[in-house]
């Protein structure tokens, strides 16, 4: 790989930060990498393409009480029962 190779896209990579920083500060941006990726429906297992708001609630709890659970998969259950409630 040339030295110069990765120039083009650290421009245009540059340019992006700098308009999205005439909207918005750093700190709000740390909190946007920092939050899970949205989702709008599961991504898994046989309720894969389902909106989290029509998963029943029973299912969102057993999804909350797995320790293997993916960190965002259950972020996302927790946000949905905290919705409903």
């Amino acid at each position: 790989m040339r030295s110069d190779e990765g120039g083009a896209g650290s421009k245009i990579t540059a340019h992006l930060l700098g308009e999205r920083l005439k909207e918005t500060t750093v700190d709000r941006m740390i909190v946007w990498i920092s939050a899970p990726r949205h989702m709008r429906v599961i991504t898994f297992g046989m309720r894969r393409g389902t909106a989290w708001s029509a998963l029943p609630i029973d299912y969102l709890q057993w999804m909350v009480q797995q320790a293997t659970m993916d960190a965002d998969d259950g972020w996302h259950a927790r946000q949905e029962l905290a919705r409903r409630a």
